[in-house]
């Protein structure tokens, strides 16, 4: 049940009220197991040394890796909303902690492939699941609040586990795979201590009919323009943020002769961006409103997508990925605040779920059509082309979205 003090509040007020609940730091904790997969990108240039892959082949892992999502999201948001949040999140950390740490052991490509498949299983309902918690917990100022904090452990994560990689990757290019024993500790204080946000619902409908009730009223939430600009703005981010994290690392490399350590402490850049920037987000819709701060957002990103391919040295490249990551970092929580505002309580899961489909959709896609651009084209096409398919999106965005979800 979302709180029933979230109208009238001061700002130093509402952060008290969202850092003193402590179920809201386990919620943060299992948004930072979730980051753990941050510590594929930057081992990929090691990989492709070791088992001798190609840069445009090795960025299949990443989307073997979020092929399951786009299946796995839609169920896990109906067993979400009809029998809880904890019924689909705790098996999903413990398939995730425990094949992730089992890739250490796997010495071929294919079978990496395969782990990173049944990996991805576990992972796809993790990130949906702590926003629709927030969600339900939380509204107005203090759901975006609480959005940002969750984003800027997104960030913290993105500042460690990266480096963290890279280095490890160093060594050896299976070392990062021991990253994942860390979910471990948290998938035992979930078991314990996190409490279910929801009252499950006592419906004996059939599965089929369940479906076809709760498609429907997924389809009906979606009539909403507002809505749909949104959940659209989840596969563009999805399928642009996943180009960059793939080859960044890679470009970093090829390009500019930075050293494997180099390379993750750059994707670490972002976690920077995300600890300064979204803690901040409810502030400025609070000034500036959803719609401006979400256009904001998509300019400075836009801008450094266009950089990085002419940028000539770390220094400046490091610059160019905060700037775009700063505006991701203020995109991300608004919308999502948006959505899980826009959505019925009945069926939030399922409206957040379907912004996860499409953003886990762009993710699976991106390796493959930008490693495809970065064979025939070469890395300025690549970036170049990311930045234009945000521009494209924030047009649309700004003539379509009409309404900030505040006022309704």
């Amino acid at each position: 049940m979302k709180s029933e003090y979230d109208h009238g509040e001061t700002t130093p007020s509402v952060y008290r009220r969202v850092l003193s609940n402590p179920q809201f730091g386990l919620i943060l904790a299992v948004t930072f197991v979730g980051m753990l997969e941050a510590a594929l990108a930057p081992a990929l240039p090691a990989i492709a040394d070791a088992l001798q892959i190609s840069d445009g082949r090795v960025g299949l892992l990443i989307t073997f890796f979020k092929v399951p999502s786009i299946l796995v999201v839609p169920v896990a948001a109906i067993v979400a909303d009809r029998y809880g949040r904890r019924v689909v999140l705790l098996p999903s950390l413990v398939l995730f902690g425990v094949v992730g740490t089992a890739m250490f052991f796997v010495e071929t490509f294919v079978v990496l492939l395969a782990m990173a498949t049944v990996m991805g299983i576990g992972a796809a309902a993790i990130f949906p699941i702590t926003v629709t918690m927030l969600g339900d917990v939380y509204s107005g100022a203090a759901n975006a609040t609480a959005q940002g904090f969750r984003v800027a452990i997104v960030g913290i994560a993105a500042i460690s586990i990266p480096a963290l990689s890279g280095y490890l990757s160093g060594l050896s290019w299976n070392y990062p795979f021991a990253l994942f024993a860390l979910a471990f500790p948290v998938i035992v204080l979930v078991a314990l201590f996190l409490h279910e946000t929801i009252e499950p619902s006592a419906s004996s409908d059939g599965v089929s009919r369940l479906t076809r009730q709760y498609s429907g009223a997924i389809r009906t939430e979606l009539l909403n323009p507002d809505v749909r600009i949104l959940v659209l703005g989840g596969f563009v981010r999805g399928f642009v943020r996943y180009g960059v994290l793939t080859f960044i690392p890679l470009f970093a490399v090829r390009v500019l002769d930075a050293s494997l350590f180099e390379a993750g402490a750059l994707l670490a850049v972002r976690g920077f961006a995300y600890v300064s920037v979204s803690p901040v987000a409810g502030s400025i819709v609070s000034r500036i409103g959803r719609k401006r701060a979400l256009i904001v957002a998509m300019l400075v990103s836009t801008t450094a997508l266009v950089a990085i391919p002419f940028t000539s040295s770390l220094l400046i490249l490091s610059l160019a990925v905060f700037a775009y990551f700063a505006g991701d970092a203020l995109f991300d929580p608004v919308m999502k605040d948006a959505v899980t505002t826009f959505g019925h309580d009945d069926y939030l899961a399922g409206v957040v779920n379907t912004l996860y489909v499409l953003k886990r959709t762009g993710q699976t896609v991106s390796p493959a059509v930008f490693g495809f651009v970065l064979t025939l084209f070469g890395y300025e096409t690549l970036f170049v082309a990311a930045g234009a398919l945000v521009l494209a999106y924030l047009v649309a965005f700004r003539t379509t979205f009409s309404a900030d979800p505040r006022s309704r």
